[in-house]
């Protein structure tokens, strides 16, 4: 199997370039395995159907608040499962969800 990286997707300038690049990736490779590195929350709902996984900081940062990272574990799992529920709601699949052991 084909697997493809795109990478650096959080300093990507525009929403446009990064769907471009997910969808041109998608069709020139339609059975690859693609993967999305460092996509933030503003994008992922743009490139969801183009890709198969991403892994990103933003579960980490204070979702709809201020924007600094975590001081405690508490609060690192409180904004994950923030992060939990915007994805759901954009019907992503977690399997099955974050682990906090």
């Amino acid at each position: 199997m084909v697997r493809i990286g795109l990478g650096t997707i959080c300093k990507a300038k525009g929403r446009n370039r990064i769907f471009y690049a997910a969808n041109m990736v998608k069709r020139l490779y339609p059975n690859a395995y693609i993967h999305a590195f460092g996509l933030t929350m503003r994008y992922i709902e743009d490139v969801k159907d183009y890709i198969d996984s991403f892994d990103t900081a933003t579960s980490h940062w204070n979702i709809g608040t201020s924007y600094r990272f975590p001081k405690s574990r508490e609060e690192r799992i409180s904004n994950i499962k923030k992060f939990e529920k915007k994805l759901k709601k954009l019907n992503i699949d977690i399997g099955g969800g974050f682990r906090f052991d």
